[in-house]
């Protein structure tokens, strides 16, 4: 009896071990590579929320060109019955609906502001997600970490 639940017993640890084994080789590349995939996302996920915030900035300042490009031209076309008096004051209403427009000097020097102000947000994110890899790393290789083993002498 003893030596049926003893082979028994050999089976069921052979067993559950080259299950155990084959169940690690399979879930920890996963969850590395789903470790990794998760990182990326962050990363592109700022990246996508960076250039939607300059695409709007830029947007708005076409709108602004745009607004004051359409005044201009209105202002070039002769109202159909109305005197020259009557189209000065016009213009006058027109460029007081707009308000005070940036020139498109402004514009292209604050465009290249806020770009500067960009490349330097993403340098800074790109430099601090490295500079985060880099110390992890140190960290997990360095002989302080407590989760790696240390040599017995």
């Amino acid at each position: 009896m003893s030596i049926t639940a003893s082979i028994w017993f050999f089976v069921y640890v052979g067993v559950f071990t080259m299950t155990s084994l084959f169940s690690l080789m399979l879930i920890v590349p996963l969850m590395g590579v789903s470790f990794v995939c998760a990182g990326l996302l962050i990363l592109i996920g700022m990246f996508s929320n960076v250039v939607f915030q300059c695409a709007q900035k830029i947007y708005e300042w076409n709108i602004t060109i745009l607004q004051s490009l359409l005044v201009k031209l209105a202002d070039r076309i002769p109202p159909a019955h109305q005197s020259p008096e009557d189209n000065n004051s016009l213009k006058q209403e027109r460029k007081k609906r707009i308000g005070g427009l940036q020139s498109i000097v402004w514009v292209k020097t604050r465009l290249i502001h806020v770009s500067e102000k960009i490349k330097s947000k993403m340098s800074y994110c790109i430099r601090t997600c490295v500079g985060c890899f880099t110390s992890a790393s140190r960290f997990l290789c360095s002989k302080d970490n407590p989760v790696t083993p240390k040599p017995s002498t």
